[in-house]
């Protein structure tokens, strides 16, 4: 759904993207590890996948837990009411 040309574009011209990964398998670094976990603990991130939504100063606007497969203009539209 991130990838799709319609959010891509929505992103260009709204949002700065930051992906933070939580994987299970795949190794990393013991730093990248506890920026994880601080980032984690900042925001209150209780499940994956978790959209974060953040104004200009870093302030938390809105966040949505886990994703239901409703496609690139429902997520659009989340992010644009957290914005309000």
């Amino acid at each position: 759904m991130y990838s799709s040309k319609e959010f891509l574009a929505y992103a260009k011209k709204n949002l700065v993207l930051v992906k933070v990964d939580f994987p299970k398998k795949k190794k990393q670094s013991e730093a990248l590890q506890r920026a994880n976990r601080a980032l984690m603990e900042k925001f209150g991130i209780e499940g994956f996948p978790t959209m974060l939504v953040l104004d200009g100063d870093g302030n938390k606007l809105g966040i949505e837990v886990g994703y239901d497969g409703s496609g690139p203009k429902s997520v659009i539209a989340k992010i644009d009411k957290f914005k309000k």
